[in-house]
């Protein structure tokens, strides 16, 4: 295969993986400037070691697995679960090692180390 069609190969693999970047108003994936949106924002607080965050960047797959593994490690935080059609991530966390604000900050260190 030439150099030329294999790239282009691989660009439709990851636009069709990950969605359009260059299509504006074409939905989940269509670009926008996110700049002033924050990467987590709290959307429920079920208990006091419980908060589900809304993430606009997940849109994919592998959006979802890094963000998910990424999330893990965080300390402090025991369960996470993630919600790839409604965009939402729950995170259980303990109390004592850490609080909503640590873990929300934490989230969105996360989001916006993934490429």
């Amino acid at each position: 295969m030439r150099p030329g069609l294999l790239l282009s190969a691989l660009v439709l693999a990851v636009v069709v993986a990950c969605g359009s970047p260059a299509a504006p108003g074409a939905g989940p994936a269509a670009a926008t400037d996110t700049s002033a949106d924050p990467g987590a924002v709290i959307v429920a607080s079920a208990s006091e070691g419980e908060i589900t965050v809304e993430i606009t960047e997940l849109m994919c797959l592998t959006c979802r697995s890094e963000i998910a593994a990424g999330c893990r490690k965080i300390p402090g935080v025991t369960e996470v679960s993630v919600d790839l059609a409604a965009r939402t991530m729950t995170l259980r966390f303990d109390g004592a090692v850490t609080n909503k604000e640590r873990v929300v900050a934490a989230v969105e260190t996360v989001v916006g180390s993934i490429p």
